[in-house]
């Protein structure tokens, strides 16, 4: 008997995968970008404190909240396809 093993590798995440970019939370200098990890390279949070946040299956309420700080079409189209 012949058996074949099949492994299938998955990414995690891509450059399409959208991100949170935060810095200097609860300060007055504050920034809070959502964008896709591509775009998250080219965007400058400016003066430490950051994170970054890589989030998974969200609700609607999630989402939309992410639409309120897109910077750019690209993003504000991948998350308008997500929790339908």
């Amino acid at each position: 008997m012949k058996v074949q093993i099949l492994f299938c590798y998955f990414a995690a995440f891509t450059q399409d995968t959208v991100c949170v970019g935060l810095s200097r939370v609860g300060s007055d200098a504050q920034r809070i970008v959502s964008a896709t990890l591509q775009e998250l390279t080219q965007i400058d949070l400016g003066e430490p404190l950051h994170s970054l946040i890589i989030p998974g299956e969200m609700h609607s309420l999630e989402r939309d909240m992410l639409l309120q700080f897109a910077v750019s079409e690209k993003t504000k189209n991948i998350l308008s396809s997500l929790c339908l």
